[in-house]
C-alpha cells in the first residue's frame, strides 16, 4: 500500500477491488434505512412563544421612599434566572395545571406502563401514577430543548413538538398563560403578607404608644403639680425654718420649766383647781392652734418684723386673752386671789405648751415636705425621661410600620398596573399549519457517510488481520529474496458440457 513512505494508489485500488462488497453494501443498507426512517417518520408540529421578563415600572427617586419596589432597577439578566426560571416551569404545580386545564389524555402506552408500575406498587392509585407519568413526560420534552433563554437579553422561548397541531398549541398557549399567572399571584401574595404583617404590627404599636403617651401625660402632670405647689419651706428659706425649729425647742424647754413651776407652786393649794373645758373654750383653742400654724408658716417666710407675723401674734395675743377670761370664769370657789391668778397662768402656761408644740409639728411637716420634694425630684425626672424615651422608641415603630404598609399598597398597586410590562408575550402561540421539515437530505446524507465509514472500518480490520502475501514487496520483504516472476492465479475451467441437440 505504501512505497517509499507514500500511499501508493494501486494498492488502495486493488485492495477497494478485493474489498469492494464492504464498500458498497453497508452504504447501500444505510440509504435504504434512512429512507424508511424518513418516509415513515411522524409528522411533527411545533409551537412556540417568547415571553419578555422586564422590572416593574418604576418611579422617580423622590418616589422611592414612597413605594416599595418603584426604584430603577438593572435589567433581568436571564443567565441569572434560567435556573430558576425552568425548574418553576417544569414544576408539578405548574405543568398539572396545564394538564388540568388542556385535559391532556395519556397514550394507551402511557396507560399500559401505570398499570405495571401499580402492580409493582399496589399501594398508589392509577390515577396517581398516570397524572406523576404525565407530568415527567412533559418535564423531559420541555427539557430537551423546549425551554431556551436568551443569552442577552430578557426573554425565553417555550417550544412543543406533538403529532397533533392541536394539542402543541394548547400545551404551550396554557403554560405561558399559568406561568404569567402563578407569577403575578406570588408577588401579589407577597405583598399582602408584606401588608397584612405591617397592619397587624402598626395596630400593636398604636396601643402601646397610646398607653405609653397615657402614662407620659399623667407622669407629667404629676410632675407638674410638684413643681408649680408652692411649698412654705424652700431652698431660701430652709435655714431660717431650721433656726426656727431650734427656738421653738428652746421655748418648749422653757415652757415645760414653767408649766413644772407652777404645777409644784399650785400644789398645796386648797381650793378647787378644777376647770371644766366648755365649748367656748374648746372653739378658742382650736382657732389658737389654727394661729399657731399660720404663724410658723409666716414666721419662715418673712422676718418677725414683717407686717404678716405682727398681724397674727396680735390675733394669737386677743385670742390668749379671751381664753384667760374664759378660763378665769370657769375656777371654782374657795381659792385665794394668789391661788387663783396661779391656776390661770397654769392654763394658760398648758395653752402655750400646746401652741408650741402644735408649731414645732407644723414647722416639722413643712420641712419634711421640702425633703420629700427634693429626694423625690431626680426620680420623677428619670421616670419621665424613661416614660418619654419608650413615646419616642414606639411612635419611631409606629411610624415606620405604618410607613411601610402604605409602601407596600402603594406597590401591590404599581405591580398590578405594571403587569403588562412585567410579563410581556411579544411572540404568542400560533396553531402550527405545517409540520417541522424532516431535512431529509441532511438524514440521507449522514447515513451514507456512516454507512461508508463502517464498511472502511470493516475493510480495515479484515486487512489487519489478513496475513497473506499481497504484493512482490511483502514476499521479497518477509522471505529476504528477490522475485523472479509471477505466475497469475489459474482459474480452471468448467468442464465442457456437452451439447445437446435443439
Amino acid at each position: 500500500m505504501t512505497t517509499g513512505g507514500k500511499i501508493d494508489p494501486r494498492s488502495l485500488w486493488q485492495l477497494a477491488r478485493r474489498r469492494k462488497w464492504f464498500l458498497i453494501i453497508p452504504p447501500l443498507v444505510a440509504l435504504l434505512g434512512a429512507y424508511y426512517r424518513v418516509t415513515n417518520l411522524p409528522s411533527l408540529y411545533r409551537s412556540e412563544t417568547v415571553i419578555q421578563i422586564g422590572n416593574a415600572a418604576s418611579l422617580s427617586a423622590r418616589m422611592n421612599d414612597f413605594v416599595d419596589g418603584s426604584g430603577v432597577k438593572k435589567p433581568i439578566q436571564m443567565r441569572n434566572l434560567s435556573e430558576d426560571l425552568l425548574a418553576q416551569l417544569l414544576s408539578v404545580e405548574v405543568l398539572g395545571e396545564v394538564i388540568d386545564r388542556i385535559d391532556l389524555k395519556p397514550s394507551q402506552g402511557m396507560l399500559d406502563e401505570a398499570k405495571k408500575v401499580q402492580l409493582e406498587h399496589p399501594e398508589e392509585s392509577l390515577d396517581t401514577i398516570v397524572r406523576r407519568m404525565q407530568v415527567e413526560w412533559l418535564a423531559r420534552r420541555f427539557f430537551d430543548g423546549g425551554v431556551t433563554f436568551a443569552k442577552r437579553g430578557s426573554s425565553m422561548r417555550i417550544a412543543f413538538e406533538h403529532t397533533d397541531p392541536d394539542k402543541a398549541y394548547a400545551i404551550v398557549k396554557t403554560l405561558s398563560e399559568v406561568f404569567i399567572e402563578q407569577n403575578l399571584a406570588r408577588e401579589s401574595k407577597s405583598a399582602a403578607i408584606a401588608i397584612g404583617f405591617s397592619k397587624e404590627q402598626e395596630e400593636r404599636y398604636r396601643q402601646q404608644y397610646e398607653e405609653a403617651l397615657e402614662r407620659l401625660r399623667r407622669l407629667k402632670e404629676q410632675t407638674t403639680f410638684e413643681q408649680t405647689r408652692k411649698l412654705a419651706v424652700n431652698l431660701n428659706n430652709e435655714a431660717q425654718a431650721n433656726a426656727t425649729l431650734n427656738s421653738l425647742q428652746v421655748d418648749l424647754n422653757r415652757q415645760q420649766d414653767l408649766l413644772a413651776g407652777l404645777e409644784a407652786r399650785l400644789s398645796g393649794a386648797t381650793g378647787n383647781l378644777t376647770i371644766s373645758e366648755t365649748p367656748r373654750m374648746t372653739e378658742l383653742r382650736q382657732r389658737l392652734f389654727q394661729k399657731a400654724e399660720a404663724l410658723v408658716t409666716v414666721m419662715i417666710q418673712f422676718d418677725w418684723r414683717d407686717a404678716n407675723v405682727i398681724n397674727v401674734n396680735q390675733e394669737i395675743a386677743a385670742l390668749r386673752e379671751q381664753f384667760r377670761e374664759e378660763v378665769s370664769q370657769q375656777l371654782g370657789p374657795g381659792l385665794s386671789s394668789g391661788e387663783l391668778d396661779l391656776a390661770v397662768q397654769r392654763q394658760i402656761a398648758r395653752l402655750d405648751l400646746d401652741l408650741l408644740k402644735r408649731e414645732k409639728t407644723k414647722l416639722e411637716d413643712l420641712l419634711e415636705a421640702y425633703r420629700f420634694s427634693i429626694a423625690k425630684r431626680p426620680v420623677q425626672e428619670m421616670q419621665l425621661a424613661e416614660a418619654q424615651k419608650q413615646v419616642n422608641d414606639l411612635g419611631t415603630a409606629l411610624y415606620a410600620f405604618r410607613s411601610q404598609a402604605q409602601r407596600s399598597e402603594l406597590g401591590q398597586d404599581l405591580q398590578e398596573t405594571s403587569a403588562d410590562e412585567r410579563f410581556r408575550i411579544i411572540n404568542p402561540a400560533n396553531r402550527p399549519l405545517m409540520p417541522v421539515p424532516q431535512n431529509e437530505a441532511q438524514i440521507l446524507l449522514i447515513a451514507l457517510f456512516g454507512g461508508l465509514g463502517f464498511g472502511i472500518g470493516a475493510v480495515y480490520l479484515l486487512e489487519f488481520f489478513d496475513h497473506s502475501f499481497k504484493s512482490v514487496d511483502d514476499v521479497e520483504t518477509q522471505l529476504g529474496v528477490a522475485v523472479l516472476g509471477v505466475i497469475p492465479r489459474i482459474e480452471m475451467a468448467e468442464p465442457a458440457k456437452a451439447k445437446r441437440p435443439f
